[in-house]
């Protein structure tokens, strides 16, 4: 329920939340906490993220991840999800370190699992790239976050098409010039990475 009024953007969702998580941990008292309780602390950072509070987001999001780590190992694509949600939450507070470790980790991650032809590596290394485009000021590794970003949006594009809203996503970090379409306009100024739920 927290989740549906959280997209309502209703002003009871944080309440609902709150309720959730207190109820999660009664429930995970005597077993530790449940999967369920990992996806909670997922969509509760996502929403604690859009309403701009990303130290909080960060702190259930690293929750996410223990949990997922313990239940499903270190190694699986919901431990991958959460550190990219970390990604975002970091970039979000300027802390390009620490997002540029959590979109590397994610990136692995994916790669292990995936393969790295495919969209959910792609969006991976279209967030490592935005950080590090964002962060990087020498030129070689501004071209290596270049490089980064043109073989995620070419993955994208062959994957799922060039109007896919996720490749449409991934173009929004290239510069204008290098932009495809002509159709841009509606474009915001600023690109954000890309969260991912539970």
């Amino acid at each position: 329920l927290a989740k549906v009024l959280a997209n309502m953007r209703s002003p009871n969702a944080e309440k609902m939340f709150e309720r959730a998580v207190q109820i999660r941990q009664r429930l995970g008292k005597s077993t530790g906490p449940s999967l369920e309780f990992a996806v909670l602390c997922n969509d509760y950072g996502l929403y604690q993220k859009r309403q701009g509070k990303h130290a909080e987001a960060v702190r259930l999001f690293m929750r996410a991840v223990d949990i997922w780590s313990r239940h499903n190992g270190p190694e699986h694509l919901t431990v991958a999800n959460a550190n990219l949600n970390l990604c975002t939450a970091c970039y979000a507070m300027g802390h390009l370190q620490q997002a540029k470790e959590h979109a590397k980790t994610a990136l692995d991650i994916r790669k292990s699992n995936v393969g790295d032809n495919h969209p959910l590596y792609a969006e991976a290394l279209v967030n490592l790239a935005a950080v590090g485009l964002a962060s990087e000021h020498e030129s070689r590794n501004k071209k290596e976050a270049e490089r980064q970003l043109q073989l995620g949006v070419a993955i994208l594009e062959r994957t799922r098409g060039g109007q896919h809203q996720d490749t449409q996503w991934a173009k929004s970090f290239l510069p204008k010039e290098e932009l495809d379409d002509e159709d841009d306009e509606d474009d915001e100024d600023e690109s954000e990475l890309k969260v991912f739920p539970g």
